[in-house]
């Protein structure tokens, strides 16, 4: 169950949830997603193709999950179980930021320097 507040030490707080920041394995986890599979990909619904030694995600214009695709689980092979946030007023796709560490330095800065 959701509230706006809470109290502590007869204090009443109020909070809003605008962002949930963390690293693509936690993210995933927190999600209840799978992100190593080939159905992976946090913010398109598309499946990976493997090509020799990597997976990749070939389209670039595949549809993109939305907050309510991914309440209603349309990509039923993407979801692992029923995430802890989903009870909660937030976005599982707009208020789960990319993973800048993951994303960049270990995947584009990696091509770059080969």
């Amino acid at each position: 169950m959701q509230r706006d507040a809470f109290e502590y030490t007869d204090k009443q707080y109020n909070v809003q949830l605008s962002a949930v920041v963390c690293d693509t394995p936690a993210r995933a986890f927190a999600k209840a997603i799978g992100h190593t599979g080939y159905h992976g990909c946090d913010k398109c619904i598309q499946e990976r193709q493997y090509v020799p030694n990597h997976m990749t995600f070939p389209e670039i214009s595949a549809a993109l999950h939305t907050d309510e695709s991914f309440a209603a689980k349309s990509d039923v092979f993407h979801h692992l179980g029923v995430s802890p946030f989903s009870c909660l007023c937030v976005g599982m796709i707009s208020n789960f930021p990319i993973d800048y560490v993951h994303s960049v330095c270990l995947g584009v800065m990696q091509k770059l320097l080969y």
